[in-house]
């Protein structure tokens, strides 16, 4: 349990701190708007995926569940690639 905590939060930190630094990066006027929908947006996903997974899972079963999330995390993965 411990490992588990310390490795969660170890690679939550890795991927989380540089997406802050890249919008900080990235705009120079409105900062601090940026900064509060990027911290809200993780905050809203920390709250919508789990009820979609609890709910996908009942419905669909653990395959359909994984490929749904795949497909939908797919689209997001090429939107941002394509600069939308």
């Amino acid at each position: 349990m411990l490992t588990q905590g310390l490795l969660v939060g170890l690679g939550n930190s890795l991927l989380f701190t540089p997406c802050l630094m890249c919008v900080t990066l990235a705009f120079q006027k409105r900062r601090g708007i940026a900064l509060g929908l990027t911290v809200s947006g993780s905050s809203l996903g920390g709250v919508v995926w789990p009820i979609l997974l609890d709910n996908l899972l009942k419905d669909k079963g653990f395959g359909w569940t994984f490929r749904i999330t795949v497909s939908i995390e797919h689209e997001i993965w090429d939107r941002n690639q394509a600069g939308y």
